[in-house]
């Protein structure tokens, strides 16, 4: 294999290996951006079913839509037309009762509602504070109360529904039942029937699918009765199959028949379920593309490359940095394609580091609110134990200070003796007493001696058998416990006195209360929530009321969340898409602290902080790596490209004969040898450019005038220095005398032995016994007097006698000369060796010549017979003759015309120095002068 043959080969397999590398990222960053898609739409597709699942809960459904009525009722002056518009939309029948400040119904939805008169004594009691009237009323309306809204329903229990919804059993229908106090008096909403499951989604899915913004294939059921119903009323029995399926494994997600089904459990045990379209991204099209097109421009450029390299080389200063600038792109890919891919990655692990952190503080606040609740019962505990009386004053300071809502004192005989707010508060005395009595048993018995206390043995045996969760709040007195009364949870504080007037002190304080206290103290203590990244929400996801509350614009979306995490009881991760304030939410839903929904607000401002941190340092390791890399160049271009270029300004100077050009460039490496040994060449080739402008002094650009003749020669050197010899001049008798030689080789030997040559030519043409053989003898002598190389040398030796037109011609070792004469050829000569060839000399006779008017004699060294062209064919006496028969003309026509066309015969390359010397007989002047 040819040396281009294996630089073509290396350069095919660095290409191919590139080209390789190239595909190979593009199709793994491809990989990864199909994965990254394929994660982003099931991503999407589960929050439209969770979208779908928490709009079709029936609490969320049935609270929020009677939560939203009740306070825009309080705005609506028309309400006959929103109330009608309202039932249409969403299905729901209402009762509303429209009362002024003194508590009289001033109007009423529809007008025929009955029970006026019972709810005017409702909204009385609703919103009157604690008083012996109030416990009057409250024994006449406690029995209507459960009769109309359920058995165990009391006033106490609707009291909780000031703008919270209450359950209600109206007209033997699961209802629900909300009433607040606004600036014309208030209102009481009564939701008579609760909707089904089934009318809430069919009305949910025809409403979201009108929007596109449900799956055409979902439905729900109930995992323990393995049911399910597409769109709300179809029994489906193929998602049944499939969720039977998928219930031996974790998976919720299944692939069949080209879609792709979901399914999301709530904290209920309801599922809701989507089939939705198989997400098919066409990357695999532009995966292909890019082999193919990898592989096109492989065998492309290997094809350039092998075509264009057999008539073209790429300079190495060119080729050097072009291989260093593609061994370095490859890096330079890999790093820019793995940056992309560390950022999406660091995004994905940053919010999952959001997340449970988030979770971990939330979870983390909770704990602390039990903690601070036993931080509250040591102070409680502190200011009343001390207390022998208590006083309005001391009830109002502690509720200012947040540590209770209600008070009730008793004495040793466990009659209320105080109670803030004023009169019974709280549970009737049928339970209080028998429970007061059963805490002294175990804690202070002593005090129940002698004393003659009524007791009901049916209350304290309830209490006792713990079924409704009497007995346990005793089991902590002296701390604040969470207590359910009824629908609600309340924190009651039980303090037993051993001695003095007092026996028995129970506090009671709303849970939402103390909660809301903590949160807004925590909230103010940036560091407590990772140095103030996150910011603390709380939202009671019952009453849909912010305890702390976010920017208005922000309120929508993290109360969508708040309530998703609420339906399937679990920490929701959910991203806030405002454009004001754009940030990431994790919701965490706490049924034991009243549904509450603790809510942490990352902005993402800060993520965009800590990106633009790993952003910062990946352009740092870039610009490193692009300083490394400049490093690396300049390196190479000092070491390699500036000397190889200062080598090829060099040569191109060279080849403008600058021979006074240096290169200046001092090292001590292999290059400043070679630039000093190229210094020392150019200093001899200046000196060999002075012999050359010598030696073509010496070569005849003029000859001598001979009356009826035409001379002309020309002498192309094929290097600086030459071997071949034309000289021509006139003898002291008249004659013309010239000299056509070749000295074997070229340089400084040949450009010596020629100049003398010339100069022995001379000497003896100033002698009156001038003849070419003695000329010759000379010559061979001086030749075979350099005995420390041998130089030989071919003569043509002529003399002319104008007068008689006799040409005495001798040749040794030269090609004959050539003689036409009207038209005909003919060869001059005898074969002979060169002189300074052989032990002896031989004598060579001279031939006689004559002239005739037109005859030229050509005569020419064996660099124009021996001249080659591309197909390695020599052109031969024959071509030669030729040539010289085609090119008529004087001498000097002659002789350009034969450089000319020997010139091209070679292709312009010249590989032995060509001289021409041409001889005619002008045939106008000979007549003129015969005549």
């Amino acid at each position: 294999m040819r040396g281009k043959d294996w630089e073509f080969l290396s350069f095919a397999v660095q290409f191919g290996i590139l080209i390789l590398c190239l595909i190979l990222g593009f199709d793994f960053w491809l990989s990864g951006l199909e994965n990254k898609n394929q994660r982003k739409n099931l991503e999407e597709n589960r929050k439209k079913l969770s979208r779908l699942a928490v709009r079709c809960d029936s609490e969320v459904y049935a609270h929020s839509r009677l939560l939203s009525l009740s306070r825009k009722l309080s705005r609506f002056e028309k309400f006959s037309f929103f109330l009608e518009r309202f039932k249409n939309l969403w299905n729901m029948n209402v009762q509303v009762y429209f009362f002024d400040f003194s508590g009289k119904c001033v109007d009423s939805w529809p007008s025929d509602v009955p029970s006026k008169k019972f709810f005017e004594k409702l909204f009385k009691c609703l919103i009157m504070p604690p008083c012996p009237e109030l416990e009057v009323m409250r024994k006449e309306l406690d029995p209507k109360i459960s009769f109309l809204f359920g058995e165990g329903k009391k006033l106490f229990s609707l009291q909780s529904g000031n703008k919270a919804p209450v359950e209600i059993l109206f007209r033997k229908e699961d209802g629900l039942l909300v009433w607040n106090r606004n600036e014309k008096g208030g209102l009481i909403v009564i939701l008579e029937k609760i909707p089904s499951d089934k009318e809430i989604f069919q009305k949910i899915w025809k409403w979201d699918s009108q929007k596109n913004s449900v799956p055409p294939i979902s439905g729900f059921g109930y995992r323990g009765e393995g049911k399910f119903f597409r769109s709300g009323d179809l029994r489906d029995e193929y998602a049944e199959q499939l969720f039977s399926s998928l219930e031996k494994s974790s998976e919720r997600q299944i692939e069949v028949g080209g879609f792709e089904w979901l399914f999301l459990e709530t904290g209920s045990g309801k599922v809701v379920y989507g089939a939705f379209p198989v997400f098919r991204e066409n990357l695999r099209f532009w995966r292909q593309t890019a082999r193919l097109g990898g592989l096109f421009l492989f065998f492309l450029g290997c094809f350039v490359l092998r075509i264009w390299g057999k008539k073209h080389t790429i300079p190495l200063r060119r080729l050097l940095p072009g291989l260093f600038a593609i061994s370095a792109s490859i890096p330079l890919l890999g790093i820019a394609l793995g940056s992309v891919d560390l950022l999406d990655n660091y995004r994905e692990v940053l919010g999952s580091r959001i997340r449970s952190n988030g979770e971990s503080l939330l979870r983390n606040l909770v704990s602390n609110f039990y903690e601070h609740l036993d931080s509250l019962s040591k102070i409680l505990d502190s200011r009343l134990d001390k207390v022998s009386s208590f006083s309005l004053d001391l009830a109002l300071q502690l509720h200012r200070e947040g540590l209770l809502d209600i008070i009730q004192a008793r004495d040793e005989n466990i009659k209320l003796v105080f109670s803030y707010p004023e009169g019974p508060c709280g549970r009737s005395e049928a339970f209080m007493k028998p429970l007061v009595l059963l805490g002294i048993e175990n804690y202070y018995p002593g005090r129940l001696k002698g004393k003659k206390i009524s007791r009901d043995i049916f209350a304290e045996g309830i209490i006792r058998s713990d079924d409704m969760g009497f007995a346990s709040t005793l089991n902590r007195p002296g701390q604040f416990q969470m207590v359910q009364l009824g629908r609600k949870k309340l924190l009651v504080f039980f303090k037993f006195y051993k001695s003095g007037p007092l026996t028995f002190v129970e506090t009671q304080l709303s849970v939402l209360k103390g909660l809301e206290a903590f949160l807004n103290k925590q909230a103010r203590v940036k560091k407590a929530f990772e140095g103030g990244e996150f910011r603390l929400f709380a939202i009671d996801t019952k009453s849909c009321r912010w305890l702390i509350p976010p920017r208005a614009r922000l309120r929508g979306e993290i109360l969508s969340a708040a309530l998703a995490g609420k339906t399937f009881g679990r920490p929701e991760f959910a991203l806030i898409s405002n454009q004001e304030q754009p940030g990431v939410v994790i919701c965490l839903p706490c049924p034991s602290l009243e549904n509450v929904s603790l809510v942490l607000f990352y902005p993402l401002s800060h993520l965009g902080e800590r990106i633009m941190g790993i952003l910062r340092g990946l352009l740092t390791v870039g610009v490193f790596f692009l300083i490394l890399l400049f490093v690396i160049s300049r390196v190479l271009s000092n070491q390699l490209i500036h000397p190889v270029n200062s080598l090829s300004l060099g040569l191109e100077a060279l080849s403008h004969r600058d021979f006074g050009f240096q290169i200046l460039d001092q090292r001590e490496d292999e290059f400043g040898k070679l630039f000093s040994a190229f210094n020392n060449m150019m200093e001899e080739a200046k000196d060999l450019n002075l012999a050359r402008i010598v030696q073509e002094g010496l070569i005849p650009s003029t000859f001598p005038e001979v009356p009826g003749y035409d001379i002309h020669g020309k002498v192309v050197l094929a290097s600086d220095l030459g071997g071949d010899v034309l000289d021509s001049f006139l003898l002291p008798n008249g004659k013309f005398c010239f000299i056509v030689g070749d000295i074997v080789g070229h340089g400084i030997g040949a450009a010596l032995m020629m100049a003398f040559a010339r100069a022995v030519s001379f000497h003896e043409s100033q002698k009156a016994d001038f003849s070419p053989e003695k000329l010759a003898y000379d010559i061979d002598a001086l030749l075979r007097e350099q005995l420390n190389f041998q130089l030989f040398m071919g003569l043509i030796c002529g003399l002319l006698d104008p007068q008689t037109h006799r040409l005495e011609i001798l040749v040794t070792g030269m090609p004959f000369p050539l003689m036409l004469k009207k038209g005909k050829s003919q060869w001059i000569g005898h074969p002979s060796l060169p002189l300074g060839i052989g032990k002896s000399r031989k004598r060579v006779f001279a031939n006689s010549i004559q002239f005739s008017p037109g005859d030229q004699l050509i005569c020419y060294s064996d660099g124009c017979v021996e001249a080659m062209n591309i197909k390695g064919e020599m052109l031969g006496y024959e071509g030669f003759s030729e040539m010289l028969i085609n090119s008529g003309g004087n001498s000097t026509q002659i002789v350009d015309n034969m450089l000319k066309k020997v010139q091209a015969w070679r292709n312009q390359k010249i590989t032995d120095d060509l001289t021409l010397f041409v001889i005619s007989q002008n045939q106008e002047e000979n007549e003129k002068s015969r005549e």
